[in-house]
């Protein structure tokens, strides 16, 4: 979910029954749209008497020149005088909002929304106080309000979607993202992030062709190491090795001028996928320096329903191949899940690899190694397994408040 980052909000015509001057009110809505803010002020400085709707005008430029206490004085007066003017209640509480004053900030619109139930914007400003105040469902609600009202916000239903996202409702995110596909431009200033969330949500939904789809559109007109390490093991999970293999380059030249990201700045996910229950994730290395008795480049991760680590199957370097064309052999090592130390390890010398790994003959050779059906050519044994299984503890991940892109009219 996004949050307002700037009160330079929107321009809301005035809606009131009082009676007005319209030539000079209309010069003042001239100026508005001129963005001249500071001669609004000062052709209200002196004016006799004004009407609700110049006053409100006048706070609007107060707003928009970062004067947000003598704003909310008029916009105060405005709310005394006249019971109808939604205007100067949504931006009273926008600024209240903006300043963390979050109870303020939901009882002003509140009021907004008793008199115009019928407004998009009110609910999605409601929304994210909502959100702020972690009441994600009343923000969920809100947000769906302004969809039920048919409110053609992009940033509306972008908001409504990465909340359905962060709540794990990955296929109401996705329905929401296919509504917002029938109204986006590649022109629009929220296409990427639409491309990159909805390419996300595909993702996880398993729906790697979609995925794919999203990610080369992005792929095509920015660097992010990032974008093409998941975009590789989108075609990995298709079974595109090809188009996969031909964009590691890009990652290891990072690695190699050290700007990857923290999250991969060692190795990178090729795949996942499940063998009788148990989930396996493999990864690839980027290190190949061979200044050690052993490494490993390509690691199958095996992990248990408690989502302990229990084997790792891996093509490994050793000084055993310096006779060999060959760069890799298989090999298997296991793991107590409790403690997390090494029991045993295998090596499998009929299944040896060149450098450039054929990942088809590497994934079948795992899964034969699995069912028993390839025997090992040497094992070493390291301990016992610890008889204490203590019960993991998952740690909570801390929400992280996201930048709300602010709609523009």
């Amino acid at each position: 979910m996004k949050y307002i980052t700037s009160l330079l909000l929107l321009f809301f015509f005035y809606n009131s029954s009082a009676q007005i001057d319209t030539v000079f009110t209309q010069a003042l809505f001239d100026l508005l749209e001129k963005e001249a803010y500071q001669e609004v002020i000062e052709r209200t400085n002196n004016r006799d008497s004004l009407s609700e709707t110049d006053k409100y005008y006048r706070g609007y430029s107060f707003l928009l020149l970062e004067q947000e206490d003598r704003a909310l004085e008029l916009f105060d007066e405005v709310i005394a005088s006249d019971s109808n003017s939604t205007g100067s209640r949504y931006l009273k509480s926008a600024i209240h909002f903006g300043r963390k004053e979050f109870d303020i900030a939901l009882s002003t619109i509140n009021d907004a929304i008793q008199v115009d139930a019928t407004d998009a914007d009110f609910y999605a400003l409601r929304s994210e106080i909502y959100y702020y105040k972690d009441q994600t469902a009343n923000a969920i609600a809100d947000l769906e309000q302004c969809v039920a009202l048919r409110d053609s916000s992009v940033s509306n239903y972008m908001n409504l979607a990465s909340l359905y996202f962060e709540e794990d409702q990955l296929d109401k995110a996705a329905k929401t993202y296919l509504a917002v596909e029938q109204f986006i431009s590649p022109k629009h200033e929220l296409f990427d992030d639409y491309t990159y969330s909805s390419g996300l949500t595909a993702f996880l939904r398993a729906d790697y062709q979609l995925a794919a789809k999203r990610f080369e559109v992005l792929h095509g007109k920015r660097e992010s190491p990032f974008l093409t390490a998941l975009l590789i093991q989108t075609y990995y999970q298709l079974e595109k090795y090809e188009a996969g293999n031909a964009l590691k380059p890009v990652l290891y030249k990072a690695w190699e001028a050290g700007t990857l990201p923290d999250d991969i700045k060692n190795d990178f996910v090729l795949e996942e996928f499940e063998w009788k229950g148990q989930k396996i994730r493999v990864y690839e290395r980027f290190d190949e320096s061979k200044d050690r008795i052993l490494f490993y480049k390509h690691v199958f991760y095996l992990f248990n329903e408690a989502g302990n680590m229990t084997t790792t199957i891996q093509t490994e370097w050793s000084g055993a191949l310096d006779t060999s064309d060959k760069e890799y052999v298989l090999g298997k090592s296991v793991f107590d899940p409790a403690t997390g130390n090494k029991l045993a390890h295998y090596s499998y010398f009929s299944h040896v690899f060149d450098k450039e790994v054929d990942y088809k003959a590497l994934k079948n050779a795992v899964i034969g190694v699995l069912e028993g059906k390839i025997d090992p050519s040497s094992s070493s044994s390291f301990g016992t397994p610890s008889t204490d299984v203590p019960s993991k503890k998952r740690k909570k991940r801390k929400r992280k408040k996201k930048k709300k892109q602010v709609k523009k009219i």
